[in-house]
């Protein structure tokens, strides 16, 4: 009987030993305060956001993951972390994480979100990468591409915006369909346009107006952007699309050799290439170098500009690449450069 009490006054004291030791033994203790860490600093740094568009959340920070799901306009996000991943457009390279550590990761582009509440400060600012313009009058700023969205403020004459992107949208006068947006893309649309606005050529990469007589087409490469000018005077200048990295526009001085009005481009790359193009309806196309170069309209693109030769997203037509190495424009700047540029039309082209 004494052996049977003392033996089960041992494993009580044993069990009480090893309980104690369990709960203050390193392991527990670092666990514990790893998830309370974690809960802390989730709670603090979040942030809530809402697409701007139509936008797909993907496994991972590139246009290559896998798509978990697609959110409508306005759709509210929670953003739980900012991370580094593909440009796909205007130079951002951000992409929110929206699901928390504990679930599958979950990435939204950031060229897609505004931020709406939360966090301790804004998440980190896209970079701009635009062009500047003065406004030549008085001028409304609006949410959209037409007269019938909202103004969001009006500019005075001689006002100073950055362009991001040249859209095509309502022509208001003299079959102009250009407008610019002059905020990121990370920020609230806001639209100005285009006849409203004079583009400075050296912000656009355009260089100093040619001297002379004559008739020139400078095109910017890094800027996405062409100005024309005539007698040294700029008459034209629009944002364009120019060749995707891979199938790069040339550079150097060119003349216009052919113009074809309306034409079909017919692709040089067989069925299953990655480049391969259905047959194309042309209205305005000037070849300006061999190997089938040419200045033309694009109707399948809606966005010009900085940015518009990487992959990036169109919102008529979704997630596109830049040309085949043509210079792409809206159909009112090819119209009017088609019936202005006669054959033998200087056309510099610059890096």
């Amino acid at each position: 009987m004494n052996k049977n009490v003392k033996k089960l006054s041992f494993l009580t004291m044993f069990a009480l030993l090893l309980a104690i030791l369990l709960a203050l033994s390193p392991t527990s203790s670092v666990s514990t305060a790893h998830a309370s860490s974690f809960s802390r600093s989730t709670a603090a740094g979040t942030w809530t956001g809402a697409t701007t568009g139509w936008a797909n959340v993907r496994s991972g920070p590139t246009t290559n993951s896998s798509i978990v799901t697609t959110d409508a306009p306005n759709t509210s996000v929670t953003v739980y972390a900012t991370v580094s991943g593909q440009i796909v457009w205007g130079g951002i390279s951000n992409w929110y994480r929206i699901s928390d550590a504990n679930s599958a990761p979950q990435y939204i582009y950031g060229g897609l979100v505004n931020q709406t509440s939360g966090g301790s400060s804004n998440p980190p600012a896209p970079s701009s990468g635009g062009n500047s313009g003065t406004v030549a009058s008085w001028a409304n700023v609006r949410s959209g591409p037409n007269t019938s969205s909202s103004i969001v403020t009006t500019d005075a004459p001689g006002t100073t915006v950055t362009i991001y992107q040249t859209v095509s949208g309502q022509a208001v006068w003299g079959g102009i369909s250009n407008w610019y947006r002059i905020s990121s893309n990370g920020s609230t649309p806001q639209y100005i346009y285009s006849a409203l606005v004079t583009v400075s050529a050296s912000s656009s990469g355009g260089g100093s107006s040619p001297s002379g007589s004559g008739k020139t087409i400078v095109i910017s490469l890094s800027a996405s952007w062409l100005h024309a000018y005539e007698n040294g005077k700029e008459v034209l200048n629009t944002g364009v699309v120019i060749g995707r990295p891979d199938l790069p526009t040339p550079t150097g001085t060119f003349h216009i050799f052919a113009k074809l009005s309306p034409t079909t481009f017919y692709s040089p790359w067989p069925v299953g290439s990655p480049y391969y193009y259905a047959p194309t309806h042309i209205n305005f196309a000037m070849e300006f170098a061999e190997g089938g170069y040419f200045l033309h309209d694009s109707y399948w693109h809606t966005v010009y500009g900085p940015g518009t030769n990487v992959w990036h997203y169109d919102p008529v037509y979704g997630w596109q690449w830049g040309s085949h190495g043509c210079v792409t424009m809206p159909y009112s700047a090819a119209q009017w450069l088609y019936n202005w540029a006669p054959i033998g039309t200087t056309v510099q082209i610059n890096p």
